[in-house]
């Protein structure tokens, strides 16, 4: 029998333990109708509820600390309730995020604000594959790849190296160019949608667009970026790299921690705010996940929340596995 002052070690073991007791013990009661067997399932009940009290609580105590220790100072984006997408009800609308990531990148609308969402975007590149495959024979030597990015992402962007929608009449209008130095990247924004194929299909035509228009000596940085999870990159676009929405607000996170611990002074916090307000809407609009309002219910509703708190403990460590 399980006893509840087993080890404080989480749920896990303890609980498969128990289920499997009380497992037996409503098998053996259901063939055979016997008031003891009843008596012992009954206590079996009694136990696991008193397991699960014990060491869920130790869990969520445990997994509230580790969410507390990863909030940002001297505000978390998940404290921030105002939200400039909902409030002009485009939370959904591609052409919306595409002008909003532009804007954060672009320099003109602040050095360190730039840098940051520069080094986001490349961080969460390099988070996932970097070794794009070639798909036609003039992209090889090319394409960039993660010791590029690693390098670009020590760079700084200057005024007018981000543009939004460039029209190429042969080559289509991908949703952001940024020019940066060693490297030009095409990022394409999607959020529910796939590509928009026509004559050409738009990974080929974005590809073309950046042969075209990088300069000598430059590398080539094709970025699909999305919410969605299940968007997978087939074989005609292969030399993109597919980031998510998820990827960034991680990322960015991270950088704000690094660039907060240096400075988080009045006005260097306001220079940064637009990004606190970037990962707010990216959690709280496109990936669903709502701190603040997790914690509290973890509070109120002790154990039972834990699915709740190994969601956002899950996400806000992804970077640490």
């Amino acid at each position: 029998m399980i006893q509840a002052d087993t080890p404080r070690r989480g749920l896990s073991s303890t609980v498969i333990a128990a289920i499997e007791t009380i497992a037996d013990a409503v098998r053996r009661a259901r063939e055979i109708k016997d008031p003891a067997r009843s008596a012992r399932m009954i206590v079996a009940v009694e136990n696991v509820a008193s397991v699960t009290r014990t060491h869920g609580q130790v869990s969520v105590e445990d997994g509230l600390a580790k969410i507390a220790a990863e909030m940002l100072a001297p505000v978390d984006p998940s404290s921030i309730g105002w939200n400039a997408f909902r409030a002009f009800e485009i939370e959904n609308s591609e052409t919306a995020w595409t002008k909003w990531l532009a804007a954060l990148l672009s320099p003109e609308n602040g050095a360190a604000l730039s840098r940051l969402a520069w080094r986001s975007v490349c961080d969460a590149v390099l988070s996932q594959r970097c070794d794009p495959e070639v798909c036609v024979e003039k992209e090889r030597g090319v394409l960039a790849d993660a010791a590029v990015w690693r390098h670009a992402r020590e760079q700084t962007l200057v005024d007018g190296s981000v543009e939004r929608e460039v029209t190429d009449e042969n080559h289509g209008r991908p949703d952001i160019v940024i020019d940066a130095p060693g490297l030009f990247v095409v990022l394409e924004n999607k959020l529910d949608a796939g590509w928009h194929d026509g004559d050409e299909p738009q990974p080929v035509q974005y590809r073309e667009f950046g042969l075209k228009h990088r300069a000598a000596g430059q590398r080539l940085g094709l970025v699909l970026l999305t919410k969605r999870e299940e968007f997978q990159l087939e074989a005609h676009c292969a030399d993109y790299v597919r980031i998510l929405y998820r990827d960034v607000a991680r990322a960015l996170r991270r950088n704000l921690r690094q660039a907060l611990a240096a400075d988080a002074s009045p006005a260097a916090l306001l220079m940064l705010w637009p990004a606190l307000i970037t990962v707010a809407a990216i959690e709280h609009e496109l990936l669903g996940i709502d701190i603040q309002h997790s914690v509290a219910a973890a509070r109120s509703r002790s154990w039972r929340a834990m699915g709740d708190l190994n969601q956002i403990l899950s996400y806000l460590h992804e970077d640490q596995e």
